[in-house]
């Protein structure tokens, strides 16, 4: 299954002269208008440009996995050693729980998820 953050999203707004092509990511976040002319040979210098932002979102989505992997470590605490928890999961489950010490048993830690639901 792919991840939503694998994708680049492009809205275009035609008009007489000119198109207007919008960048959004998954979360609708605008990253870029490119503005071309309605030409056939515009559509192709669309393409590259779109295809150069998609390689930035690629850069600076694995600068941030980088990032959380090496916050990971910090904490020690070895989930992604347990099978199908990778550094997303991982990373979820400490900002969702905490400080994971603060729970005697896993029975004190099921019940705190119990009551935020």
């Amino acid at each position: 299954m792919q991840r939503r953050e694998n994708y680049l999203y492009v809205g275009m707004d035609l008009h007489k002269d000119t198109h207007t092509a919008v960048l959004v990511n998954c979360w609708n976040e605008k990253l870029d208008a490119i503005v071309i002319e309605n030409k056939p040979s515009e559509f192709n210098k669309l393409a590259k440009k779109v295809a150069r932002c998609l390689e930035q979102q690629k850069e600076e989505i694995a600068l941030v996995d980088c990032e959380i992997e090496r916050m990971l470590r910090y904490f020690d605490y070895k989930l992604t050693t347990i099978p199908g928890v990778n550094i997303a999961i991982a990373s979820k489950l400490i900002a969702e729980i905490g400080d994971i010490r603060r729970f005697p048993s896993a029975d004190k830690l099921a019940r705190m998820q119990e009551l935020r639901q």
